[in-house]
């Protein structure tokens, strides 16, 4: 999900890491320094939440009563068959 609302902040980072990005940005089409930033933390989101599911699904082998215990926090909001 992409927003059209930013927030500007002010990060430092290493050299290579800023050479990185860079190189990044310009081999792969992208528009800004921002936008890197922004694919890396999307992906950092994507493998936590990939890493969360396999943890549910390695602790429903295991017990499967667990899932109705916790659950896993994927950021989406709870819905019906109605909403679906």
């Amino acid at each position: 999900m992409q927003s059209n609302q930013y927030q500007k902040i002010s990060i430092s980072l290493p050299p290579e890491l800023i050479k990185y990005a860079d190189q990044y940005e310009q081999n792969h089409g992208l528009k800004s320094r921002s936008d890197v930033l922004a694919k890396a933390l999307r992906a950092l989101r994507e493998q936590e939440l990939t890493e969360s599911y396999r943890q549910a699904t390695k602790d429903h082998l295991e017990r499967p009563e667990i899932l109705l215990e916790v659950g896993v926090n994927d950021g989406l909001e709870p819905s019906t068959e109605d909403t679906w």
